[in-house]
């Protein structure tokens, strides 16, 4: 009696269970069903399911597959596709256990099975949104990584060129520190600071900043960096976006050294004319009084002195004027070959015997409009800093002249480079060599205009000019 009544009571919960539930003989046939199950698949009723076997609903190599290694193994999960009565495909999962007589003789397979179609939708879908993310990281034309757990474990090809690596083997499965400097420009750790990056991305959703990342050939250049948690493969990573800001800060740069230079030029341009009216009367007078009869030696010489300085006084007003672009010369058909033959004669001249000279001027080069007196100024103030920064060590100045091949512009350039191996130029300073009037040189040694003339001067033949250098190592103009 009692068993009676639990298979009765079994009976009632496989009948009321929202879980699809058969029976079935040990070959498949069905003994059993509930309505979940014959809801599941579409039948009316229960009977016309009790004359069919798990064959007529999945595929029969399959269903076979799963019979064998179920009564291998006493227990199978699985997920197979069937089909409902109207012809619909539908995807169980399958829960699976033989049922036993008291002697352990198997009599048949009771089964539970969820129907998991829309969760495979799902996760179809997912897939394919997963591999539509991928084929936009690989073909895109920005740097692209996946960071996971804090190490680069993904990126794109326009990365790989970034950084200038071979391939992206190099460097997956590193922390971003380990492709930045030591230090940010703010004085951090990289390893420290990246760390604090990726947790504001990871808390708040997304997150914004500069950096300075290091490329193989161990070139420091600042990236914009967007971070943005994603779920790839079931599990959050980072999504690593970096736009190259080189152009746009030398951009900047430029506009503001261009709003500096305008600036100071007006200024001195004006003080400079107020002076030269000055200079004029002062040294009008000083030549009147030299010239007359009633002069002692000694006013003689006080007079002489008068008119040398004022001679200088002339010649860094002739600068300023030049440095404010209201000097203006004619502009001429100018071979620049010759032009620097004809200078490094004149420089060779200033040289002191411990600094060597070499050059190297490309043949052919095509003519150019500009003025050669303004042209090599620019040149021999350029030389005069090798000079000085060399000192009394040995040293070499190289001056080089050929067509720049490397410009993506329109415009055709000739590339004139000057480099020494003297003291270098602190990076502290860097920004601040074409500033008007400033100076590294102890007082008396140099009035700051050298540089700021020769920036003024390319700036006025619409050519540019940069400056690479290191404390203690080469200098290129």
């Amino acid at each position: 009696m009692k068993n009676i009544d639990e298979i009765k009571k079994i009976q009632v919960l496989f009948d009321t269970s929202i879980n699809a539930i058969c029976i079935t003989d040990i070959d498949g046939k069905f003994t059993y069903v509930n309505q979940s199950f014959v809801n599941m698949f579409g039948y009316n009723n229960k009977s016309e399911l009790l004359e069919m076997s798990l064959a007529d609903l999945y595929d029969k190599g399959k269903t076979q597959q799963a019979i064998n290694i179920l009564n291998k193994d006493g227990c199978y999960t699985t997920e197979l596709e069937g089909y409902k009565k109207d012809g619909t495909k539908i995807i169980v999962q399958f829960n699976c256990n033989i049922i036993f007589k008291n002697n352990n003789i198997p009599i048949g397979i009771y089964i539970i099975l969820n129907d998991i179609t829309n969760h495979k939708k799902i996760e179809k879908a997912f897939e394919e949104s997963e591999k539509r993310f991928m084929d936009l990281l690989y073909s895109s034309n920005d740097a692209i990584l996946i960071i996971d757990q804090e190490t680069f474990v993904d990126c794109n090809h326009a990365t790989v060129k970034m950084l200038k690596y071979k391939n992206k083997d190099k460097l997956l499965m590193t922390h971003p520190s380990k492709l930045s400097p030591p230090l940010q420009p703010d004085g951090r750790e990289s390893f420290e600071k990246a760390e604090e990056m990726m947790k504001i991305a990871l808390t708040k959703g997304y997150n914004r900043f500069e950096w300075i990342h290091r490329k193989a050939d161990g070139t420091d250049f600042p990236v914009e960096v967007s971070l943005t948690p994603v779920t790839l493969k079931g599990k959050t990573v980072i999504h690593c976006l970096w736009r190259d800001l080189t152009k746009q800060k030398e951009i900047n740069r430029m506009f503001i050294q261009s709003q500096k230079m305008e600036a100071a030029g007006t200024l001195a341009g004006g003080m400079a004319h107020e002076f030269n009216n000055i200079l004029g009367i002062i040294m009008g007078y000083a030549e009147l009084l030299k010239n007359s009869k009633k002069n002692t030696p000694e006013l003689e010489k006080g007079l002489s002195e008068i008119y040398k300085q004022g001679e200088k006084a002339a010649a860094i007003i002739k600068n300023v004027l030049k440095f404010s672009r209201k000097d203006n010369a004619d502009f001429e058909i100018i071979d620049l070959r010759y032009l620097l033959e004809d200078t490094i004669k004149m420089i060779k001249l200033l040289l002191p015997s411990n600094i060597e000279l070499s050059s190297n001027i490309e043949k052919h080069l095509p003519m150019i409009k500009g003025n050669f007196a303004q042209i090599q100024q620019a040149l021999i103030n350029i030389c005069n800093n090798s000079i000085h920064a060399i000192g009394e060590k040995k040293g070499v100045l190289k001056i080089n002249l050929q067509m720049d091949n490397t410009s993506t512009d329109s415009e055709k350039y000739i590339k004139l480079s000057i480099s020494d191996n003297g003291s270098g130029i602190k990076d502290n300073v860097m920004n601040q060599i074409f500033d008007p009037f400033f100076t590294t040189k102890k007082t008396g040694e140099g009035t700051g205009l050298g540089l700021s003339v020769v920036h003024g001067i390319i700036d006025n033949h619409n050519g540019k000019i940069e400056a690479k250098s290191k404390s203690n190592s080469e200098t290129i103009f």
